[in-house]
């Protein structure tokens, strides 16, 4: 397998592919900031409503209120960052080529160059018009656009992933 695709920088895709690689995280830090809310109100909400709250709802409400604005503000962070980052990578022009073969993933534009093994990649996502190719240990995410990538070379380096993706399953069930 040998995948040539040259592409001219494109803001949208950039920010799609942003969006696509922290979604996860995001949802996550959403979903633990609702849990905190609903653990907040609960104590109050189950406590007698003649009596004065005891210390100990006062406490966790107080606690998983206080959680609840940390994570929701760490949202509001990453929400930020993501901006400032499309931001940035707009005034990025450069055009890029990426190359793919049974061994690597790579692209370089002008001033930079990276090749990655495909032992070192862990996961690749398929959207309808980029891959999102993240480095095993989850700390690296690149994007493949599809624009400038011809039909036949779309359905080569599908077949080569799903090849891949039946020998990492082999070699999990052997370890097992």
């Amino acid at each position: 397998m040998l995948i040539r695709v040259h592409t001219e920088a494109d803001l949208r895709l950039k920010k799609r592919a942003a969006k696509y690689a922290t979604l996860k995280q995001r949802r996550k830090l959403f979903n633990y900031g609702v849990v905190s809310v609903l653990l907040a109100v609960l104590p109050l909400a189950f406590s007698p409503a003649d009596e004065l709250p005891s210390a100990w709802v006062i406490f966790t409400t107080g606690y998983f209120t206080l959680c609840a604005i940390c994570l929701f503000t760490l949202l509001c962070a990453i929400r930020s960052a993501l901006r400032k980052g499309a931001k940035n990578s707009a005034l990025d022009t450069r055009p890029t080529q990426y190359l793919l073969t049974e061994e690597s993933f790579g692209f370089e534009s002008p001033g930079e160059e990276m090749s990655l093994a495909w032992t070192l990649i862990g996961e690749v996502r398929e959207y309808h018009d980029m891959w999102l190719i993240h480095r095993w240990d989850g700390t690296q995410v690149w994007f493949l656009p599809k624009i400038g990538m011809p039909e036949p070379d779309i359905e080569e380096f599908r077949a080569f992933l799903a090849t891949r993706h039946q020998l990492a399953a082999a070699m999990s069930a052997q370890a097992a």
